[in-house]
């Protein structure tokens, strides 16, 4: 896949994760170590004997997979079914691996809690050499886009986009935020002034920004503070940064692509919109969310530090 088609896989991986039950998880972490490997084995639970402690194995690299399902915010849950699964898997099948794979859906809250951390630190010493590991939403994420084009629309039972930036690989995240954007951008009242850094900063990019460019983005600007205001206003607090990390490797892919300055803000636009026609408030809102990730620097270059602009009429040293 390329690289907007593993976006787009991304996106619908996080919407599908959060809706998941448990027997839908430990199904879909089925199907997809079974595309990955030929030698994964998925276990299935038989009457009262159970799973002989594994919901999945890895015959070559002698993995064995404990599925917990459900989100881990109950901590003594999560901690629980741990110490449940590995005690049983040391017990019905010592000897037959060497790596006990924790597995959990957590796509809204990535990394796993502090404490359940220093369980599974604790297990470790406890079980050696026997390794622990956990496979949460990132790695899921990360194998899930290894594979090919059919397997990935096969697994996520959806067609993956293969037109050229026809669709909009960040609308998935932002399409909340252009509706909060288009509400308040008719009622606020923009910033009356462009911070010093963000003017330097626009100085420092002047080859990158022509005239059109440099009136949307100051423009843009003005607003900025709204989309402050929709991020704050989320449960997730790491909402902002995963999608700040998506528009700086977008950029990073595009900047040098782009034959001109306009080419490449319409660029940075179609990761919002797509190639769709859309209103003039829309194109707006999207310029906002633009000139936001400019002003956080996550979008074109940072001058160095101490850089000021050139005075007028005075040449350079």
């Amino acid at each position: 896949m390329d690289f907007t088609q593993r976006m787009f896989a991304r996106s619908l991986l996080r919407q599908q994760l959060v809706d998941m039950d448990g027997t839908q998880f430990e199904r879909f972490v089925d199907r997809l170590l079974g595309f990955l490997y030929t030698d994964y084995l998925p276990v299935r639970a038989h009457g009262p004997l159970g799973d002989v402690g594994a919901d999945g194995l890895m015959l070559g690299d002698k993995i064995l997979y404990a599925c917990y399902s459900p989100r881990t915010e109950v901590l003594a849950e999560v901690r629980k079914k741990f110490r449940s699964d590995l005690l049983k898997a040391m017990t019905k099948r010592k000897g037959t691996f060497t790596t006990f794979r924790f597995t959990v859906n957590d796509s809204r809250d990535p990394g796993i809690h502090p404490f359940l951390s220093l369980t599974i630190n604790r297990a470790r010493s406890k079980v050696h050499p026997v390794g622990i590991d956990v496979y949460d939403a990132d790695r899921i994420g990360n194998d899930v886009v290894r594979l090919d084009l059919v397997a990935v629309e096969d697994l996520l039972m959806c067609r993956i986009p293969v037109e050229d930036r026809v669709y909009s690989i960040g609308l998935v995240d932002l399409a909340p935020l252009l509706d909060h954007l288009g509400e308040r951008r008719s009622i606020s009242a923009p910033l009356d002034a462009i911070p010093d850094v963000n003017a330097y900063k626009i100085e420092f990019n002047r080859a990158r920004l022509g005239p059109e460019v440099h009136a949307a983005l100051t423009e843009g600007l003005r607003y900025s503070h709204l989309v402050d205001d929709y991020y704050a206003g989320l449960n997730s607090v790491d909402e902002h940064d995963r999608v700040a990390q998506g528009f700086r490797a977008y950029y990073e892919r595009v900047r040098d692509e782009a034959r001109n300055d306009e080419e490449l803000w319409h660029r940075l636009h179609q990761y919002i919109l797509g190639n769709h026609s859309v209103t003039i408030t829309t194109a707006k809102c999207a310029s906002i969310i633009l000139a936001h990730f400019f002003e956080r620097c996550d979008l074109y270059e940072i001058p160095p530090t101490g850089w000021t602009p050139v005075p007028s009429g005075q040449e350079v040293p």
